[in-house]
């Protein structure tokens, strides 16, 4: 079982990308229609055009006081329980067992007291197209005969093309049904969406996609965000397949052989230096040899006596013991920094006397000379190998205290984005004025080549939290439609704009 660890995926819908300039036009229209008129409004999608992002992105953009959330159904659900699931997600509650028609009672009622307080409460339905026509005949009848057009109940039906046109086949009397069309995203939303969704997983890699690889998928997929992202992780597994695929296949078999021969050569090599870096057996101190006259004379009849005034010129020879020889190397070694690979004899050499009596003189014995049996001293010092301590990463010049703060932070983590505009003093105005001022920044980016604002708010572990915290903003902020927005994908901008501006 391998151990590495698998990367993560890239481009599997991770990232916080919502609501790009071509859908902002649409949005706009919706909360307005939606916050300030009657009838059904209804919005269009093919699979894979991005429905679900934007039914919680109009969601997130409307006053808390007003949504009431987005209702995702499946397919093939009986009419009673599309109706107990929606009197459920409005807080009305619901008997066991209740009829369809006491499910209609119930919400014309809840529709009622909303007029009756004068107060607006708008809840989005996505996958409107999984209703039968049971199901969407008995929601619209709800809003026929109303009268007030601004106050009351409000639903927003999200699905695949066809919804719009089903509605209107009922016939409905005094319901207005308006519908429009998700637009696909453009070539330049593309390219951010694909970039940020890869630095959200490998934020420490360049985006593997060139111009003309993006442009290709965007028009495959016709500009439905789902689709692009499919077939983008479609080519980035078959690009990682083919670099996974053994490389040494790909060389000839003579290339192959002359690989595995300097192998060999190399490992031999190896062995036989870790052969002669073996420690020989250390030399044996010399036996010292006194010279000892009187064991000559006595046990030798052969020698004459001495001379004395011979004796006399031989100078006294010393003891030498194998303690003073290392203390000695001791003292050399520590004089110099060369090799201690001194032989040991060279310090202790045995004198011996050869008297001859018809000489009368003293005669120094010559140096003992090194057989093959004598092993050679070469012992190297070892020298303590000194690791460079590593340098820090250069910091990015030129960084505001908010650029600078952001940089600091973990690229796993997420913040909220809350507003982006192209004058800068506009959006500090903005900011200032903002009760949660200490955790709000604001960093420099590109938009088409020119300089871009952000203002994001505070640091969360993930995107869960920042999702979780989206809706302690301040309704001023909450209005601008704030987003989760992955720190990996702040800090590339910056480092972009730093990279590109003069």
């Amino acid at each position: 079982m391998s151990s590495a660890v698998e990367a993560p995926m890239p481009f599997v819908g991770g990232a916080s990308f919502v609501n790009p300039p071509t859908w902002q036009g649409v949005m706009r229209q919706l909360l307005h229609l939606a916050q300030f008129s009657g009838g059904l409004q209804v919005v269009d999608g093919q699979a894979g055009s991005g429905k679900t992002v934007f039914a919680h992105r109009m969601a997130a953009s409307l006053p808390e006081d007003v949504s009431c959330g987005v209702l995702a159904l499946p397919a093939g659900l009986p009419t009673s329980q599309v109706f107990d699931c929606l009197l459920t997600s409005l807080g009305v509650d619901v008997k066991d067992g209740q009829s369809v028609g006491q499910s209609i009672i119930a919400l014309r009622h809840y529709d009622s007291e909303l007029k009756r307080e004068q107060s607006r409460k708008i809840l989005i339905i996505d996958d409107a197209h999984n209703f039968d026509d049971q199901a969407l005949a008995a929601l619209a009848s709800v809003f026929q005969g109303g009268v007030d057009t601004e106050v009351g109940l409000a639903l927003v039906f999200i699905g695949e093309p066809g919804t719009a046109q089903r509605l209107d086949a009922l016939n409905l009397v005094d319901v207005e049904v308006r519908d429009c069309v998700l637009p696909a995203l453009s070539l330049t939303d593309a390219t951010e969406l694909l970039s940020e969704e890869f630095a959200g997983t490998h934020a420490e890699q360049p985006f593997p996609f060139d111009d003309d690889l993006v442009c290709a998928l965007w028009n495959e997929s016709s500009g439905r965000p789902g689709e692009l992202l499919r077939l983008a992780q479609a080519a980035w597994q078959e690009a990682a397949a083919a670099k996974a695929e053994a490389w040494w296949s790909k060389l000839p078999i003579w290339h192959v052989l002359a690989l595995i021969a300097l192998i060999a050569a190399l490992a031999w090599g190896f062995l036989s230096q870790g052969a002669k870096e073996r420690p020989l057996a250390p030399i044996q101190d010399a036996p010292v040899v006194e010279a000892s006259l009187a064991a000559e004379a006595n046990s030798s009849s052969s020698v004459a006596k001495l001379d004395a005034a011979a004796i006399a010129q031989v100078p006294p020879v010393e003891k030498v013991s194998a303690a003073e020889v290392n203390t000695t190397s001791e003292m050399e070694e520590a004089k110099s920094s060369s090799s201690r690979a001194t032989s040991v004899t060279e310090h202790a050499v045995p004198i011996s006397v050869d008297v001859s009596a018809s000489e009368g003189r003293v005669q120094a014995a010559p140096k003992p000379v090194r057989t093959a049996s004598e092993p050679q001293v070469a012992v190297q010092p070892k020298v303590a190998k000194t690791v460079k301590p590593s340098r820090p990463k250069p910091e990015i010049e030129g960084l505001t205290e908010d650029e600078s703060e952001l940089m600091a932070m973990a690229p796993t983590g997420y913040v909220l984005q809350v507003s982006a505009a192209k004058s800068l003093p506009a959006l500090e105005e903005f900011v200032n004025g903002q009760r949660n001022r200490s955790s709000l920044r604001i960093y420099r980016s590109l938009r088409s080549g020119k300089s871009w604002f952000v203002v994001v708010e505070g640091y969360y572990a993930d995107k869960d939290s920042a999702l979780a915290a989206m809706s302690n903003l301040p309704s001023g902020q909450l209005k601008a439609g704030p987003w989760p927005k992955s720190m990996a994908a702040v800090r590339l901008e910056i480092a972009a704009y730093k990279q590109q501006s003069p």
